[in-house]
């Protein structure tokens, strides 16, 4: 079986099937009747490589190892489970597989007791948990179908491939994963949702231009006013500057003021003196010494002696 179905388009089920009886009646025989058989068989529909990352049995085996273990884009695999023990036997456990080129893990569970009804279970996780994961999870053996993280995946049982005859198992349990096909419906409405949400996000950046846009202007206005109110500190510098050039002036013309003055009225006081000193001598040679204890003026005018 295996890459039987690699690169080629997969067959419906009951070819499959047809292929794995013709399988197991040629090679096994019939001593897997025994045990609580079971044949579990995985179908690999989408378009990624199943990769074996082990199994768990919480009750007996693989009487066959499964075929191929690592499943190609488009391949199956078969393998066989049975009891270990006579008295009271059943078959219990799970497997794992790495989903290639994603983050996604399969997970498949199975159950064949001896007293009750079959179990199994499939599933697609994110987290790599252990490959007893499927096998907690299998509850019923009601047929299950689900999506999960892009793919579908569904877990049927039927009978045995070769019923009545001993050389089967008591179940066949068919395990399929594909890649998720969404109907119209549901892309005409994530297409619906897709230009809603781009129409509200148009809306929003037409919002944030306009704010965008006032704040632009707001700024313009404020580094106008900027300009006008540095200009007027400017002007009032510059008056200032000349109020004080104008008192320094003033104050420069005061001191030649003052200096002038103080000049002037040196001049003014040497002037006198030199008058008064002008006026003594002249007046020294119009005196008379009439005797020696005064002069004599003329015109009988008589002074202290000196």
């Amino acid at each position: 079986m295996a890459g039987i179905y690699a690169g080629k388009a997969i067959p419906g089920a009951d070819t499959i099937i047809n292929a794995v009886a013709e399988l197991l009646t040629s090679q096994y025989g019939e001593y897997y009747k025994k045990g609580r058989a079971l044949e579990l068989l995985i179908v690999n529909r989408t378009s990624k490589n199943l990769k074996w990352k082990g199994s768990f049995f919480a009750h007996g085996s693989y009487k066959v190892d499964p075929e191929p273990l690592h499943i190609l884009a488009g391949g199956t695999s078969i393998g066989i489970v049975t009891s270990n023990s006579f008295w009271k036997p059943w078959v219990a456990g799970g497997f794992c597989y790495d989903i290639e080129d994603t983050d996604c893990f399969l997970h498949v569970g199975f159950t064949n007791p001896w007293a009750g009804s079959y179990k199994h279970y499939i599933t697609v996780t994110r987290d790599e948990e252990s490959p007893k994961h499927g096998y907690n999870l299998a509850l019923d053996d009601d047929p299950k179908s689900k999506t999960a993280h892009g793919f579908q995946v569904t877990a049927t049982k039927k009978e045995p491939v070769n019923e009545p005859a001993p050389l089967c198992a008591n179940k066949l349990f068919i395990f399929i994963i594909s890649d998720e096909k969404r109907g119209l419906g549901e892309i005409n409405a994530t297409i619906k949702q897709v230009r809603k949400e781009a129409a509200t996000n148009a809306e929003k950046i037409g919002t944030d231009e306009d704010i965008f846009e006032d704040d632009n202007t707001q700024a313009r206005d404020n580094k106008r006013n900027e300009r006008k109110n540095t200009e007027k500190i400017r002007a009032v510098e510059d008056i200032f500057q000349d109020d004080n050039t104008r008192a320094r002036e003033n104050k420069g013309n005061k001191r030649k003021h003052t200096d002038k003055f103080e000049t002037d009225e040196d001049i003014i006081i040497c002037q006198d003196a030199d008058i008064k000193d002008r006026d003594n001598k002249e007046n020294g040679r119009n005196l008379i010494r009439c005797c020696c204890c005064c002069y004599c003026y003329p015109n009988n005018r008589v002074g202290p002696a000196v």
